[in-house]
């Protein structure tokens, strides 16, 4: 019976993000972002075939994490200065 995976593709994805969050984007490599899951090389190549595939795996999920901030104005707020102040924000908080 083949063994259960223990490291989702997902899982592989948020752990990049928050790399990447930590100590920014030229930090990701498979072996940093394996030794920051505490786990091998194996489980991340296997989820994906070249880094540059994860790569864009984690820009796809940053670039959602991304508009959802921006998009999130508040009841009675004007949805444009929202966003406008939103995106100032979110540099802010997310230097990397």
């Amino acid at each position: 019976m083949p063994r259960k995976t223990v490291t989702t593709k997902e899982a592989i994805i948020d752990g990049a993000v928050q790399l990447i969050r930590d100590k920014g984007y030229e930090a990701l490599t498979v072996r940093t972002l394996a030794e920051y899951l505490h786990c091998s090389t194996q489980p991340v190549m296997y989820q994906f075939e070249t880094v540059d595939d994860l790569r864009r795996a984690a820009y796809r999920k940053a670039d959602q994490m991304h508009t959802e901030y921006l998009m999130n104005a508040g009841e009675g707020e004007d949805p444009i200065l929202a966003i406008g102040l939103n995106y100032i924000r979110f540099a802010v908080k997310e230097p990397n």
